[in-house]
């Protein structure tokens, strides 16, 4: 049962990694070209990967954005709150 605990957790760990390589491929996608300019291929392209395993953990190119964008928010956010902490 234990073995099951741990394989599971490496499962999802990976799932994880890969999630955070799409959205990593896709914010530098983004930065550089209009969003109607980007295609899931580009994004797969930069990220070594398939296109068919970006749908498999975002159903259209709309949700990868969302998830892009709100990363990039949540890092100019941390930013902010180190700032205002340092002064």
């Amino acid at each position: 049962m234990k073995k099951q605990t741990v394989l599971s957790k490496l499962k999802e760990q990976e799932k994880l990694a890969r999630r955070t390589i799409i959205i990593d491929a896709a914010e530098k996608e983004f930065a550089e070209k209009p969003f109607q300019k980007v295609t899931m291929r580009d994004i797969a392209k930069r990220a070594g990967i398939s296109p068919a395993l970006i749908y498999r953990h975002f159903p259209d190119q709309q949700s990868l954005f969302a998830e892009a964008y709100m990363r990039g928010i949540g890092k100019v956010f941390e930013k902010i709150f180190v700032t205002i902490d340092k002064s």
